[in-house]
């Protein structure tokens, strides 16, 4: 019995680590997008409004955000795309792609 009762507690362990590790790369993943989504919309809103770069607006959104940019690119028509990336350990790191531009 005391064999079985260890096994049972073991398997829970490895188990909840398992579901504690996905959910911690789909957070990682929800956040890296909820950063490129801003920073795309940011960099678009600059193109028009703000004396500054967009890749520099975009670089300043990330920033404040458990992630990083990866990358910044700013088309002719003013659209804006963002890559950014958030550690999600023990993964590595979530990676999203996100563009904004003007309507119209």
């Amino acid at each position: 019995m005391t064999v079985v009762a260890a096994v049972v507690v073991l398997v829970t362990f490895v188990l909840a680590a398992t579901v504690a590790s996905v959910c911690g790369a789909v957070v990682a993943r929800s956040r890296a997008r909820s950063a490129a989504d801003l920073a795309a919309l940011a960099g678009a809103a600059a193109t028009v409004s703000d004396a500054r770069a967009p890749c520099d607006v975009v670089a300043a959104v990330v920033d404040r955000g458990p992630g990083s940019l990866v990358g910044c690119e700013v088309e002719a028509d003013g659209t804006v795309r963002v890559v950014t990336r958030v550690p999600a350990a023990p993964w590595g790191a979530a990676t999203a792609r996100a563009h904004a531009g003007l309507a119209g």
